[in-house]
């Protein structure tokens, strides 16, 4: 990165698109705005025909013991795909909205924002990882740094704070709370800088409490002795704030008794002191967990709703079978039910929504994904009582996709991640991109931001105008990311950079929509 600020692309007025707001100019030192070619267009993406068919009942709720895995994956293992009519949405490949802005954030290292979430005043709360000391990132201590950055309603940066010491930290997600302040949660390996004291030699899941200017109120860090993780931090209704990620560690501190080598998620209530109130396991109490699974968990909170999550649950086969389940007030996980898709399934990515629904992305398939296997991406939506009302499939006409970020857009479901372009391989190959799907699953339009180095998609969020973020990492500096200029790195040395493009409010695309027959 060449200077301090970050850099900005805004759309130039022309014939039928709106004018930029006050987005559309770079900050003092940043690089001149460039127009993202059409490429970046919208462009249909056709589903693959699927079942039309009623909401299939959720398995029985309770706790998840093996046994219950077994079965799961088993069941999963033994269905076909059904086959059957499917609206394309094809009317609507024009109706993409406009692109307001896209901005790249980092220094002279790699930097990358997992997630954002929105804020009262239109702006954006994000969470993710840095390697960087200058720029847009407050300091580097060590092998990577966790990094929050808040964002007004065009992009610019409103504070930047890193927390972390010598080994690797992450922030994996931020909120803003009731008074307009924020929390944030991720994992840290470190025990010295702001970490210091904690003895364990493995990953801790911490909180941190931020006022609205971002100082530090409170930071606290949590687990035992063994690898644990924080992935997901919720603020509660009246105060407090709901923890939730995985653990390692066997014994006392994470709710119940892990056997070595097993990976369960854990639920902590946590009060506003940073104290914690109530925890949980989805390994059950002492003595019901088991070494022969793990899970992967995705979690997500409509307001004024519980936690809602959903994941998959693997075997030492690596084969998976998807369930949903609650987190209630007291920190306890609850209604965890197997989801009845028609085969095996993994999931990559959730949205919670009002009412107690919650639609998810991932891919088809019983088996851990690596390299460049290419598994059709899924899109799912569970109903409150947990049956299954929609899923369908996409098809992999223009190169291999994988999402896994999803957020409500429209009335309807947005789905991110990368494509990987045909023929090519290594992640200099992906292509960042954003989809649109209606509310039975159709896919409407898809939005392709490319580079020549490797792009992707990692976070998704509506924002309190209706409008959309999407945030990932680049190694580009051509095409739609041209405007980040030359690198100021040494030859043959990597300098990503996180970037935020935010769409504006989409029109509702249930007008007129076909949907699916029950």
């Amino acid at each position: 990165m060449s200077g301090p600020a970050s850099r900005v692309w805004a759309p130039p007025a022309s014939p039928g698109r709106v004018p930029a707001g006050d987005g559309s100019q770079a900050p003092a030192g940043a690089a001149p705005a460039r127009p993202v070619p059409r490429d970046a267009s919208a462009r249909l993406v056709r589903p693959v025909p699927r079942a039309g068919t009623a909401p299939r009942a959720a398995s029985a709720s309770g706790a998840w013991p093996a046994a219950l895995c077994a079965i799961a994956i088993a069941a999963a293992l033994a269905l076909a795909p059904l086959t059957l009519p499917f609206a394309s949405g094809e009317a609507f490949a024009d109706d993409a909205p406009k692109t307001e802005w896209i901005r790249s954030y980092g220094g002279e290292g790699n930097d990358v924002i997992y997630s954002v979430s929105p804020t009262s005043d239109g702006g954006i709360i994000a969470a993710g990882s840095s390697h960087s000391s200058k720029g847009d990132v407050e300091f580097h201590r060590g092998a990577g740094d966790s990094w929050l950055l808040k964002l007004d309603r065009d992009g610019n940066v409103q504070f930047k704070r890193s927390l972390g010491g010598s080994a690797n930290d992450y922030a994996f997600s931020a909120a803003e709370t009731e008074d307009g302040g924020y929390v944030a949660a991720g994992a840290t390996s470190s025990s010295d800088g702001d970490f210091g004291g904690r003895s364990g030699r493995d990953s801790d899941p911490w909180v941190v409490r931020l006022n609205r200017w971002g100082h530090t109120q409170w930071l606290r860090t949590y687990g035992t002795a063994r690898e644990d993780f924080g992935k997901y931090v919720f603020p509660e209704p009246g105060g407090g704030y709901v923890l939730l990620g995985s653990a390692v560690s066997p014994g006392r501190g994470i709710g119940c008794e892990i056997r070595e080598g097993s990976l369960f998620p854990w639920a902590a209530l946590i009060a506003e002191d940073g104290s914690v109130l109530g925890e949980s396991c989805l390994g059950g109490g002492p003595g019901r967990s088991s070494g022969d699974f793990f899970y992967r968990l995705f979690a997500s909170r409509a307001e004024g709703y519980p936690v809602a999550f959903a994941g998959s649950a693997y075997d030492r086969k690596d084969r998976s079978a998807p369930f949903s389940g609650k987190v209630g007030p007291g920190g306890d996980i609850r209604g965890l039910r197997a989801i009845p898709a028609q085969g095996a399934r993994t999931v990559l990515g959730v949205s919670a929504l009002r009412g107690g629904a919650l639609e998810g992305v991932g891919h088809r398939g019983a088996v851990l994904r690596t390299g460049r296997e290419c598994p059709p991406p899924w899109l799912f939506r569970v109903g409150h009582q947990g049956g299954l009302d929609w899923e369908a499939e996409l098809e992999e006409a223009d190169g291999c996709a994988e999402l896994s970020s999803v957020a409500r857009y429209g009335g309807g479901l947005a789905a991110a991640g990368f494509r990987w372009r045909p023929g090519e391989t290594g992640s200099g190959a992906r292509d960042a991109s954003v989809l649109m799907a209606g509310p039975g699953g159709e896919i409407i339009w898809e939005l392709a931001v490319k580079g020549g180095s490797g792009d992707r998609v990692t976070g998704l969020a509506q924002l309190k105008d209706g409008g959309l973020a999407a945030a990932g990492d680049t190694y580009s500096r051509d095409g739609d990311f041209a405007f980040r200029g030359p690198s100021a790195a040494p030859e043959g040395a990597e300098e990503g950079d996180a970037f935020v493009i935010r769409l504006a409010p989409a029109e509702a695309v249930s007008k007129g929509l076909p949907k699916r027959s029950p």
